[in-house]
């Protein structure tokens, strides 16, 4: 686009190459400037016209979410949070036929993978479930016990780790 901007401004051929070869320098400088103007404005401006401390804010919502507050050393993670994800198998007659978004509404917790004779298979809101169908619940620990009782029993094998067709 800027290139055959450059081609309509009626310059010499040597110029508008000249030129040319600068078009990808500056896209660069101004996504560095646009990056680090976001990241500026994020961190320091509007926390402020939102009249929060950020700082404060973040352990707020550590805290909301299980965490201690004890320093971790890097890659390591709070054993016990308040989101846990369980793997169940759908067994029961009343699941069978729901939509992933029914039981998802239900139980207040969200399908994240599910899986069929050793395949994973998409998750979608219509999606229905069916006998044999083993399902990632996530969401509070009590919401997902709930689901996965009602669905079925829990599953020790996982979901599998990519997607096969």
């Amino acid at each position: 686009m800027a290139g055959e901007a450059l081609q309509r401004l009626g310059l010499g051929a040597d110029k508008v190459k000249a030129l040319e070869a600068n078009i990808g320098v500056t896209y660069a400088i101004t996504c560095l400037f646009g990056m680090l103007t976001d990241i500026f404005f994020a961190s320091r401006v509007a926390p402020r016209l939102l009249g929060i401390n950020l700082k404060d804010e973040a352990h707020k919502l550590e805290s909301a979410l299980g965490s201690t507050g004890t320093k971790l050393a890097a890659g390591q993670f709070e054993a016990y949070g308040a989101l846990r994800a369980r793997v169940y198998e759908v067994i029961t007659g009343e699941a069978i036929g729901l939509t992933v978004s029914d039981l998802e509404a239900r139980f207040e917790v969200k399908v994240e993978q599910a899986a069929h004779l050793e395949k994973r298979i998409d998750v979608t809101p219509d999606l229905t479930l069916q006998s044999g169908y083993r399902l990632a619940l996530l969401g509070e620990l009590g919401q997902v016990y709930q689901a996965g009782n009602f669905i079925g029993q829990e599953n020790t094998r996982t979901i599998l780790s990519r997607k096969t067709s």
